[in-house]
């Protein structure tokens, strides 16, 4: 169904994942054509996703299979866009047209080549590359107000090929507009975005301090789980999911 849609739509409305994203690492990373950047997922505990994107070396995969191809979405694009779409119309429309129209998005996000396209020069749980003295600087990412930690692959490719190790977050607190959440048995649950009250005098002055707080934790946790436990030494999870 993908293929035949993409067949049928102009060659000119359909974007050119893999060349955007090259021209986005040679003005970033001009000279890296031949570096490869690996991407590990860990969780922290709270269950919510930390990628790590790092300088690498060419292999067949940690297991000896073939390379696993990282996507550009760490979620699916229909799931991002439908919490964004929560986020932003949860709190005005029905339950019942947020639903219908998120079904709808689903299907027609699905059919988009943005939705199984994958990052260039990127592969999971590649070997690590030695850095000078064996370290390279850490970039702890954090997403802003209603965003994800889903959809910043590129950029995080880009900082990597010039020799960077980060770390992108996805926040638990309610912030973002839409968190998968991994618990230590294994369990997922999905976390969508907490709408405060927009009744006059029901907005709690402590709402957005307490995402704040609970945000920096975070941070923090992710800083000292790489600091201490190296980019193969993290907690639970693993892989370029």
């Amino acid at each position: 169904m993908r293929g035949l849609v993409r067949a049928l739509v102009p060659r000119g409305l359909v974007p050119d994942v893999a060349a955007l994203a090259e021209g986005l690492y040679d003005k970033v990373a001009p000279g890296t054509a031949n570096r490869r950047v690996g991407v590990r997922t860990f969780r922290n505990s709270h269950g919510a996703a930390i990628r790590v994107y790092y300088p690498a070396v060419e292999s067949q995969g940690a297991d000896g299979g073939a390379e696993v191809r990282v996507s550009v979405f760490r979620n699916s694009l229909s799931t991002v866009v439908n919490g964004y779409f929560f986020t932003f119309f949860g709190w005005l429309l029905p339950s019942i047209v947020v639903t219908m129209v998120q079904r709808l998005l689903g299907l027609v996000v699905w059919l988009h080549p943005l939705d199984y396209s994958y990052l260039p020069r990127c592969a999971a749980d590649l070997p690590v590359e030695k850095g000078v003295k064996g370290k390279y600087p850490l970039v702890v990412w954090s997403h802003g107000l209603t965003g994800t930690g889903c959809e910043h692959g590129v950029l995080a490719t880009a900082l990597a090929l010039r020799g960077n190790v980060v770390a992108i977050l996805h926040h638990s607190c309610g912030s973002s507009s839409g968190c998968d959440l991994v618990d230590a048995d294994g369990t997922q649950t999905f976390l969508t975005y907490d709408h405060p009250s927009m009744k006059e005098g029901e907005y709690p002055l402590e709402f957005r301090q307490k995402q704040a707080e609970h945000r920096a934790r975070e941070m923090d946790e992710a800083r000292e789980l790489l600091l201490a436990g190296g980019i193969g030494g993290g907690g639970g999870g693993g892989g370029g999911g």
